[in-house]
């Protein structure tokens, strides 16, 4: 016989000819059973269940496990007396699973031989669009990033058409600083590399196009990880510096900047990127923190001679050579 509280509350008596023999109590919406050792008279001696097994051949087994993978199949049969093999144990195939469950490993072949001098190759990546407008209304950064020097150009754009005209900018640039021709030039398929415009100037340039495979960003890995690198060391400085996030063009900028002034494994020792490329060492103690409070100079041409000389202002990056970049609070 069961009980429900009939000796105490929250808890169930199981009784056989009068005799307690097992006691379960209510433990967090469960009652969990505690039997109590019997007298040899009520002992029962249960008979032997005899278990039928379930025969089928492997492929079977794996439609009616839901596409559970054969060798599991096979490791279950032999630790439960209810699944039984029949037939070849050789993994057979299986269409509906390669269809549902196929993954594509990951395409780690560079596109690309690496460079032996500087411009023979460049990497671009477009990052975008920005949930937050920049002060200038960017939506993307544009990076342009030589192979051999790891040395990183950056531009902020609003629109993907404009990644031309800032190639464009970047070739002549460059070709005339370095006295050196772009010899090669890797991207993904993206639609802002593949216009007409673009593989225009690409040709009457003599540029050889080394496109990666379709969804294989990881073959460009040069520019991927100059992406990864950059945007969390902006947000960083973003947030060390309480600025608004639309100043994320500026900190882009200075993390692109900073990046060149330092060493990188990819290099010789202690050799910066902007060094290896243009041969220029910069010094590090030039350096200033992004967000750094401070008072810029008013010209004097632009101002009256009662109104102050400097207003307070913010260090948001680096311009042109030897020159701040700041906003005035």
């Amino acid at each position: 016989m069961v009980l429900f509280g009939g000796f105490k509350e929250n808890q169930v008596s199981i009784t056989t000819n009068g005799e307690e023999i097992a006691v379960a109590k209510l433990q967090r919406n469960s009652y969990i059973l505690s039997a109590k050792a019997r007298p040899p008279e009520l002992t029962v001696t249960a008979n032997t269940v005899q278990h039928n097994k379930i025969s089928g051949s492997l492929i079977e087994w794996h439609k009616w496990l839901g596409n559970l993978g054969f060798n599991d199949i096979k490791r279950l049969a032999s630790t439960t007396m209810d699944i039984e093999i029949k037939g070849l144990t050789t993994n057979p195939p299986c269409e509906h699973s390669q269809a549902g469950k196929q993954t594509r490993k990951p395409n780690t072949a560079p596109a690309t031989d690496r460079a032996s001098q500087p411009l023979e190759l460049i990497h671009s990546d477009l990052a975008g669009p920005m949930s937050t407008n920049s002060p200038g209304g960017a939506r993307y950064f544009l990076l342009f990033i030589d192979d051999f020097s790891r040395y990183t150009t950056v531009y902020t754009i609003k629109q993907k058409s404009e990644v031309i005209i800032h190639f464009q900018h970047f070739k002549a640039k460059w070709e005339n600083q370095l006295s050196l021709r772009i010899k090669r030039f890797c991207s993904d398929g993206g639609g802002k590399y593949s216009t007409k415009a673009f593989t225009k100037l690409l040709d009457d340039s003599g540029i050889v196009r080394e496109q990666t495979a379709p969804y294989s960003p990881e073959q460009n890995g040069v520019s991927a990880r100059a992406t990864r690198t950059i945007i969390p060391r902006a947000k960083a400085m973003i947030f060390a510096a309480e600025l608004s996030d639309e100043m994320w063009g500026e900190a882009v900028y200075t993390a692109v900047y900073l990046k060149n002034q330092i060493p990188t494994s990819a290099l010789e020792k202690d050799m910066t990127l902007l060094e290896v490329f243009t041969g220029e060492r910069r010094k590090l103690a030039d350096l200033i923190p992004l967000g750094v409070k401070g008072f810029n100079l008013v010209p004097k041409e632009l101002r009256t001679k009662w109104k102050p000389n400097s207003v307070p202002c913010t260090f948001t990056g680096y311009g042109g050579t030897n020159q701040y970049r700041v906003m005035v609070n």
